[in-house]
């Protein structure tokens, strides 16, 4: 019997201190796109933009890296952003109908790690209002906020309510004028009879400050009517009102296109097929005639040259059966000040004159119905930008056809002869335009288009000619379709990452602008830049085929982001589909499309935008597992139908031929039936592959069962591969399986049926592998001296026995659907070792002679890290879902153990060993092990002693995704998903931090926070799981010093400073009752959890929080 002898010590106040140093916990960064947005807003004098969302969070970008972020106390919807330009301040209006003031602060210092930092500037709530309701009523629809304007002079904010009155509230103290409070009823009493629409006006719509004139604003109500009023005089000074198109107009156009005959061939309703010459002249110069005699033009977009669609003929002003237009956005011509527009829920907008003495306006401009006559679609939003060249750019969302088009997120952009309809796969939130408004200067010249879709944010270049997209340098959309796995590359080689950039980079970024010309750069980046290059590699579940995008566009994707500093940048993205065939491939597309449909101009001008789509073709093209060697460039992409991919980097394009081996996991069992999804085949002939990685050889798992676990040893030129089924090992080199072995128990009835009908538990794979092994050696000091090939025989025999199942098994908690996966193999570890059996766990590493990890390929043999103690014995540290134990090799015999579940009564999720460094001593660190649980707390244990060091609570336990989906650095670092588009960037290290580090020069001093405390907030997340005010703008970016330039210093472990501080002492090899000791009963784990409440009183300060 194996007995432990454990000799505990008290605290120790160096330690204590060292731990300090080594050890804090912070999140840091969030990258990707904002969950869920609901406001957009541009500073044009600070270049800064801010984007709400629907949890409450407010996120102010700049140039990359420059980010600020807020959180309202209550998780509501952001509906309006305004900022009170140049001055570092904005107002929200929220969902509940409150008016938050916000500004930059600058905060007092801190301490991490024992390091005083410098204080943040931090974006921080400082006033918010509620208009009154009526006396006796706590919620009044008629005082609810629809619109804000704030004036230029950023004294005085305008307020548009639904019960159509307009209030007046002063900046900064937010408080509100009731001498100049405007009623509705003020501006109906001013009505002639034939101007009023009904009881009620309506709703605000729109609140437009004249561009010239200040005091003057026009007010907009929903049911058509636009007051100019003059806030000097309290009065209005004139009166719009629009119609809409008659009826008996429509029929007349619907006529004409039957008389000549263009509703024949029409693709879609709505849509005319392309008209010839005469039909085109009898449209735009004659036609059929009202009953009253007044001839009616068509809609100008039937004519070649797309002429506006007057409602000025002396028909439409007569008819009988006219209506007021539902009102839906305004707009000012900045040049002169003596035009507006104004947009209609019929899809049409009119052109308005503000002329002095007429205080009646019965009729505008000009009216348009841009892709009419059929029923439309709203025009939500327009904007009107007049430029140099003399033509206005119009843009505008919405305006659909309904029934042909009216599923389409479009916006529209014209100038002159040019016509573009920008068509998104997610919804329009806001838009806006980076253009002038120094007053000096009397055009607008907009630069660049901004649009904050539900997915994803667009940029479109406004001064090159064909309105190209640019390409985004952060709040590009991570989630494409739904995230399945990450991968992170710490201290990338520079050789590498050129690679990246210049051969595989720009040959994707071939047609795009450089991030040079990003418009959005306001504020300064102050952080260094980076010591060392780091990626984040993602997979994605789906394929992605839109209809009206490219055939190869993002399918079986792997995509590379540089994760150096805190703008996550897309850097390069890979493409698997192109290995097998496929319903969109290239070849499957007809040769000899309709030449008439070629030579037909499609109407709307559509052309696809943003790189969002959520649309799937095959999922078996879905991307499981990722490894990556940084020092050979190859790279081991697994798939969900089986297929295991090794490609390699390549500079120039290629057509080759991609060797395939299929690999029977089975190895021909019978009885098995499998019930999933065939394999996907591959081609046969030469296929072109772009620059970047390019694929060497395509390793086929049979059943194509999904793929659970890859590992890559580039040294030895061999991957290892695990499905639900079993595992291989594959030489890439000499192109041949080395390796099968079938996980699944051949008695078991239930498991040869199908990938569903799997019930056995991991646990009970676990236990029985320890019995045999312990039978399995007490026979053999029985037997004589066998051959390594004769061990391996018996080992596989005993593989195939069954056992019955002893120990009451003890439940926690619910387990998850893939726990009761009877062979599903988890995970897969090379190592240069002396190991002679091993059983299969959850996560397994070997530990040197100097109980550190081994290096990753090539690192001893390039001296990129110290060599591995070959002549003291390994250990081989393995964790299991409810313990964590160091074994010696090669007698695999126990020396330390910690059971996390019976201490917490939580289960391990994630295990790593991560390097730590010191923030005082630059040449001191330890290898640390590091836990994420089930309950999304960070529990950190030095190794090989597994001693806990400090306990952080990270992630709610909630979080299910989120704990699934994080990933570890190997200098302490750690992502995970607070959403479907956000990674969450924390540390666990006191020295390495990648947060924030930015400054803005702002019209007014900043004003310092109020003194605190002295805790440390903690930045919160903008999913709304914290309730701190503080949003992260200032901090450090540090990195480790790399292994070529400064080595990891090996502490002795009998040093005083070392961390293994808890010894064991133990005799003999593994018995039946360690494994008892190892896999505990429900009575065991009762008497711990009551020890430990016990010794609470007495605890030696192990946790640190």
């Amino acid at each position: 019997m194996m007995k432990f002898r454990f000799r505990r010590q008290g605290t120790d106040p160096q330690r204590e201190k060292i731990k300090q140093e080594l050890f804090a916990f912070n999140k840091t960064v969030e990258h990707g796109f904002p969950h869920q947005p609901s406001a957009l807003a541009f500073d044009p004098k600070l270049q800064l933009m801010a984007i709400g969302t629907k949890s409450g969070a407010i996120k102010v970008y700049g140039s990359p890296g420059v980010e600020f972020t807020g959180l309202h106390k209550d998780t509501t919807a952001v509906t309006q952003i305004h900022f009170l330009p140049g001055q570092g301040r904005m107002l929200s209006l929220l969902d509940d109908n409150t008016i938050h003031l916000w500004e930059l602060v600058a905060g007092a210092p801190r301490e991490v790690g024992g390091v005083k930092r410098e204080g943040v500037v931090c974006l921080q709530e400082v006033g918010s209002y509620s208009l009154p309701g009526r006396p006796g009523i706590e919620s009044c629809s008629a005082t609810r906020v629809t619109v804000l304007l704030l004036l230029r002079s950023c004294d005085l904010l305008c307020i548009g309510t639904e019960g159509g009155g307009v209030y007046f509230l002063e900046l900064p103290h937010l408080s509100l004028k009731d001498n100049q409070t405007l009623p509705q009823d003020q501006v109906t009493q001013s009505l002639p009879d034939d101007y009023r629409c009904g009881k009620s006006l309506g709703p605000v719509e729109s609140l437009q400050e004249h561009p010239q004139q200040p005091g003057k604003i026009l007010i907009g109500y929903s049911r058509g009517l636009v007051v100019l009023w003059d806030m000097s005089t309290c009065h209005a000074e004139q009166l719009f009102l629009g119609k809409q198109v008659p009826v008996s107009t429509v029929a007349s156009i619907i006529h004409k296109w039957k008389k000549f005959r263009t509703t024949g061939t029409l693709p879609r309703a709505g849509r005319p097929s392309k008209l010839s010459n005469r039909g085109e002249k009898g449209l735009s110069q004659g036609g059929d005639h009202e009953p009253n005699g007044h001839s009616v033009r068509a809609p100008a977009y039937l004519c070649r040259e797309r002429k506006t669609f007057q409602k000025d003929e002396p028909s439409l002003q007569q008819s009988t059966n006219q209506a007021c237009m539902q009102l839906e956005s305004l707009v000012w011509e900045r040049t002169a000040g003596n035009l507006f527009v104004s947009s209609h829920n019929d899809g049409g907008y009119s052109v308005w004159a503000v002329t002095n003495g007429n205080t009646y306006n019965h009729q505008p401009v000009s009216s348009t119905i841009p892709y009419g006559p059929f029923p439309c679609k709203a025009i939500n939003k327009i904007l009107w930008r007049t430029t140099q060249t003399g033509s206005p750019v119009l843009l505008y969302s919405g305006g659909m056809p309904r029934a042909s088009y009216g599923d389409r997120h479009c916006l529209t952009i014209q100038q002159d002869k040019d016509h573009v309809t920008l068509d998104f796969t997610s919804r329009v939130i806001d838009f806006i335009t980076v253009h002038s408004i120094e007053p000096e200067k009397e055009f607008d010249d907009p630069s660049a288009l901004v649009v904050l879709l539900e997915e994803e944010l667009v940029v479109i270049d406004l001064q090159t000619p064909g309105w190209p997209s640019l390409p985004t340098p952060y709040l590009a959309p991570l989630h494409s379709s739904a995230i399945t796995c990450s991968f992170h590359i710490s201290s990338v080689p520079p050789k590498l990452w050129e690679r990246l950039v210049n051969a595989a980079g720009k040959a994707q970024q071939g047609r795009q602008h450089a991030y040079g010309n990003w418009p959005i750069c306001g504020g300064k980046n102050l952080a260094p830049a980076p010591k060392q290059q780091e990626l984040l590699l993602t997979g994605y579940l789906r394929a992605h085929t839109h209809k009206h995008s490219e055939p190869t566009r993002g399918r079986g994707t792997v995509r590379f982001w540089d994760a150096s500093g805190v703008a996550l940048t897309p850097l390069y993205k890979l493409s698997t589909a192109n290995v097998f065939h496929t319903d969109c491939d290239p070849c499957d597309d007809p040769q000899d499309p309709d030449p008439d449909m070629q030579q037909e101009e499609e109407w709307p001008p559509f052309r696809k935008v943003g790189c969002f789509d959520p649309y799937s073709d095959d999922p078996r093209l879905g991307i499981q597992k990722i490894s990556l060697c940084k020092y050979s460039n190859k790279l081991v992409v697994s798939g969900t139908a089986g297929q295991v991919i090794v490609l390699c980097l390549n500079d120039e394009r290629s057509d080759h031929l991609v060797d395939v081996s299929v690999v029977d996991l089975l190895q021909d069992r019978e009885g098995f039936t499998w019930k999933g999804h065939d394999r996907l085949e591959p081609h046969l002939k030469p296929a072109p592959f772009p620059p970047g990685f390019q694929p060497l050889v395509l390793v086929q798992c049979l059943p194509p069962a999904s793929v659970t676990a890859v590992a890559l040893h580039a040294e030895w030129n061999l991957i290892a591969f695990g499905t639900s089924h079993g595992f291989g090992l594959f030489d890439y080199h000499r192109r041949n399986a080395v390796l099968a072995r079938c996980t699944l128990h051949p008695n078991d009835s239930l498991a040869m049926e199908g990938p569903l009908s799997r019930v056995k538990s991991l646990k009970k794979s676990l236990r029985q592998s320890f019995r045999r092994i312990r039978k399995s050696r007490v026979s053999g000091k029985k037997r004589t001296i066998t051959t390594p090939t004769s061990k391996v025989q018996e080992a596989n025999a005993a593989l195939a026995e069954q056992e019955e199942v002893a120990p009451v098994q003890r439940r926690i908690e619910p387990r998850s659907a893939d726990d009761s996966l009877s062979g599903v193999v988890r995970c897969l570890c090379f190592a240069d070792t002396f190991l002679r059996d091993g059983p299969p766990w959850c996560r397994i590493s070997v530990l040197d002679g100097r109980g550190k990890p081994l290096p990753d390929p090539y690192e001893a043999s390039q001296d990129l890290a110290i060599a591995p103690d070959m002549t003291n014995a390994h250990s081989v540290l393995i964790a299991s879902e409810e313990q964590l134990k160091v074994f010696s090799l090669p007698k695999v015999s126990a020396k330390t153990k910690f059971k996390l579940t019976a201490h917490e009564g939580c289960r391990v999720r994630k295990v790593a060993l991560v390097a730590f460094s010191s923030s005082a001593q630059e040449d001191y660190s330890e290898h640390t092990l590091v836990c994420l649980t089930n309950l999304g707390d960070m529990h950190l244990f030095n190794i090989p002693g597994l001693r806990p060091q400090v306990r952080y609570d990270c992630i709610r336990k909630e979080d299910i995704s989120g704990i699934a989906s994080c990933v570890f650095t190997k200098n302490g670092q750690g992502f995970y998903l607070i959403s479907p588009s956000e990674y969450e960037r924390f540390s666990l290290s006191a020295k390495v931090l990648t947060e924030p580090r930015c400054s803005v020069q702002l019209d007014r001093p900043l004003q310092p926070t109020p003194a605190s405390d002295g805790t440390t907030t903690q930045p919160q997340e903008a999913n709304g799981t914290h309730k701190t005010q503080m949003g992260l703008a200032e901090g450090q970016t540090e990195e480790p010093p790399s292994a070529l330039s400064s080595p990891i210093l090996d502490t002795p472990l009998d040093s005083p400073l070392s961390c293994a501080d808890l010894t064991l002492d133990s005799t003999g090899e593994i018995t039946v009752e360690d494994v008892r000791d190892f896999l505990t009963t429900v009575d065991e784990a009762e008497n711990n959890l009551k020890n430990i409440k016990e010794e609470e009183g007495r605890s030696t300060g192990i946790l640190i929080n």
